[in-house]
């Protein structure tokens, strides 16, 4: 039987990120006959959609409100035998085919959304019937060891992220026009926070820390925050505000909201700290990267970042304490990074291992 992959994913972001690369990586290597990508409607005008069609591909979009109807037709004119899923919770995808096990099914798990709190009933019981009674065939493949050991699937592997250096642009971010726009100057500790889910990713951590300095050490410093894409600086805001009680932190020039670059490259080479307050994570891309541009990385000490560990660049601070994080912000003001590039990480996170790793189980499972 052919080999005709579907890779369906949930996402439209502005920016490819690492995620396409990633997979384009192991397409680029694999042995499939027949190559599809499914993305969202919304993803339709993306510069990193054209380079997936530029590379010969097949690329569908599909109505997020008629997924299922939309993707069943694709796969049916297309003959497709494997559906490799990313960003759609296992029920969604098994429900695609809950009683032919002629297509396979197979379920990437990037993150960990639950920020360390309990999942409600509703989520529960969705998991329960995931798990006992669906497509108990389909194969999970979880980004980290947290993920992978917490699961109750049947067939399910674990393989970490890895360092693609193979970035889509767009358009090169100007680093002195940047610098320049927010008032930065050379003597200035900047700290990197990425914050496309306030809650998830600890916007009100870091930015409660950061306020806990001294007023002389804040104006060497400066805390960037990149927020989420369209109304993500609103989230932002909204959040904090119910968070902090006041709009006081609006004015302190200390603290600079910025939009997502689709050069995130050029921010880990302005940057001096990153800065990982997240409440829980699946395996961080952005800490990844942060580790290779050699930064300083500040952690919040949960689980999903527990691999960071061996690596002295990481500080960590006890699980959301806000006063324990403010004291690694203390300790890091006035360092400045040397960019060095390290390459132990770019071995250890080789991205054709884990293209090799993914094709493999794809292909054999």
């Amino acid at each position: 039987m052919e080999k005709r992959i579907n890779i369906i994913c949930n996402y439209s972001s502005i920016y490819a990120g690492n995620f396409i690369p990633s997979i384009l990586n192991m397409c680029d290597n694999s042995n499939f006959e027949f190559i599809a990508f499914s993305f969202p409607e919304d993803a339709k005008e993306r510069g990193w959609i054209k380079n997936i069609q530029s590379k010969g591909y097949n690329v569908f979009f599909y109505r997020k409100k008629y997924l299922k109807k939309d993707i069943l037709a694709i796969n049916k004119k297309n003959k497709i035998s494997i559906v490799y899923a990313h960003f759609l919770s296992g029920l969604k995808v098994k429900f695609l085919y809950p009683f032919n096990h002629h297509v396979k099914l197979f379920i990437h798990i990037h993150s960990d959304f639950s920020g360390n709190q309990r999942i409600s009933f509703k989520r529960r019981i969705k998991r329960f019937i995931e798990n006992r009674f669906i497509r108990t065939d389909a194969t999970y493949i979880y980004v980290s060891k947290p993920l992978f050991l917490e699961s109750k699937q049947k067939h399910k592997y674990c393989v970490n992220n890895a360092l693609c250096l193979d970035r889509i642009f767009s358009k090169k971010l100007d680093s002195k026009a940047f610098l320049s726009k927010y008032g930065i100057n050379d003597q200035d500790t900047l700290f990197l926070l990425f914050a496309w889910s306030p809650y998830i990713k600890g916007l009100d951590l870091a930015v409660k820390s950061f306020l806990n300095l001294p007023e002389d050490l804040q104006n060497h410093s400066k805390l960037i925050i990149v927020h989420g894409k369209n109304d993500g600086y609103e989230k932002c805001i909204n959040f904090l505000n119910n968070q902090i009680g006041s709009k006081s932190y609006l004015d302190n020039k200390s603290i600079i909201f910025v939009a997502p670059e689709e050069d995130v490259f050029s921010l880990y080479g302005l940057a001096d700290v990153y800065v990982m307050a997240s409440r829980s994570e699946g395996f961080s891309y952005s800490l990844l990267e942060s580790l290779y541009f050699d930064l300083k990385c500040i952690v919040n000490d949960i689980d999903g970042c527990a691999w960071a560990k061996p690596y002295e660049n990481c500080l960590f601070f006890k699980t959301n304490d806000i006063d324990n994080l403010s004291e690694l912000f203390k300790s890091c003001v006035g360092l400045k990074s040397k960019h060095c590039l390290n390459s132990l990480i770019l071995e250890q996170y080789d991205i054709n291992k884990w293209s090799n790793s993914i094709k493999g189980i794809l292909e054999n499972e």
